[in-house]
């Protein structure tokens, strides 16, 4: 089966996007980065919950990337630590040129809680 984006997340094309993203969300903007691969268990795994965040969560920016994209691995904001799912938050990027919290795996219990603390910032 070949991964889905969850509901109300936006598909990142390319790296170009990507910096679109993070150099031109307000500072206060929260977003999340959910980096998949084409054929990705624990993508599907946790897909349901994933489709639910959008409406917990309205006020972050969530965004699906690739990792099949050319350079998109490479790059400082989207190197990805494997195994696959793996979700960033950012927040204030321009300014701190890092990410607030990186985590893969599949308990969505321990992505919320960095999406709680990236928004308590």
């Amino acid at each position: 089966m070949v991964t889905q984006t969850p509901t109300g997340f936006i598909v990142l094309p390319n790296v170009t996007a990507v910096e679109d993203v993070l150099f031109n969300s307000p500072s206060d903007q929260t977003i999340v980065f959910y980096f998949t691969e084409p054929i990705c268990p624990g993508c599907d795994t946790i897909h349901n919950r994933l489709c639910k965040w959008t409406i917990m969560y309205p006020t972050v920016k969530f965004y699906q990337i690739k990792t099949e994209i050319p350079g998109i691995t490479t790059h400082q904001s989207t190197d990805v630590y494997y195994p696959l799912p793996c979700i960033k938050t950012f927040k204030d990027y321009p300014t701190y040129y890092d990410c607030i919290t990186t985590r893969n795996g599949i308990n969505t219990g321990l992505y919320e809680s960095d999406i709680n603390y990236a928004l308590s910032l």
